[in-house]
């Protein structure tokens, strides 16, 4: 059997795994799989959503993270999560969307701070460390943007609801 076969065998029982329905344990890339490809990708709120398998969609579908809502889910932090991995997953990684605030979701809201911030990705930790914290803006009533978002979500996640996550 050649790679190529065997990686689509992967994928394709990876998808099972996510419960994404590949189309059978074939071995061929066919449209069944594109769109069980698409529907993660949609799922996890990500902007590319052609069915192509780039590296951090493969990633997505090898790990047990989840991106549909579970068991005692909130519908409003899985928006968040989407929204998080649809502008920065290039720096976090593609992160689960299964609604429930976690140590994935944090990391990808301090990765956004700091692609906001203007820190260059390969110095980027999803940590909060000296150079995050001098770089956070002040913000102001009537301030607007990103920053606001990011501190919309923070504030949800804390139990302060600050209404829409409209930036």
């Amino acid at each position: 059997m050649s790679k190529g076969k065997i990686i689509v065998h992967i994928l394709q029982g990876a998808c099972y795994c996510k419960g994404y329905d590949p189309g059978g344990f074939t071995g061929l890339f066919d449209e069944d799989l594109k769109n069980a490809v698409i529907r993660l990708q949609t799922d996890a709120g990500l902007t590319v959503r052609n069915g192509k398998v780039y590296d951090y969609v493969f990633k997505a579908f090898l790990t047990m993270d989840a991106y549909v809502l579970t068991f005692g889910s909130d519908p409003r932090i899985r928006e968040m999560q989407q929204d998080l991995n649809n502008k920065y997953y290039t720096t976090s990684g593609v992160q689960p969307c299964d609604g429930h605030y976690q140590r994935g979701t944090n990391t990808a809201l301090i990765y956004g701070i700091q692609t906001e911030e203007g820190i260059a990705p390969n110095l980027q930790t999803g940590s909060v460390e000296p150079t995050t914290r001098d770089r956070l803006p002040t913000l102001r009533l009537g301030s607007v943007g990103n920053f606001v978002k990011l501190l919309q979500y923070a504030l949800y996640v804390n139990r302060f609801d600050p209404g829409a996550f409209d930036g």
